[in-house]
């Protein structure tokens, strides 16, 4: 079975740079950011 692993972080931390490198890789998928607090 494959384990979820989640990454949060603040706004304006680089989350969302960090998001867009790992959809780069094949075998990761990356949903969406959600405005869940």
């Amino acid at each position: 079975m494959t384990k979820a692993v989640f990454i949060v972080g603040n706004k304006r931390s680089g989350s969302t740079h960090f998001m867009h490198l790992l959809n780069l890789h094949p075998n990761i998928f990356i949903s969406n950011e959600s405005d869940i607090i």
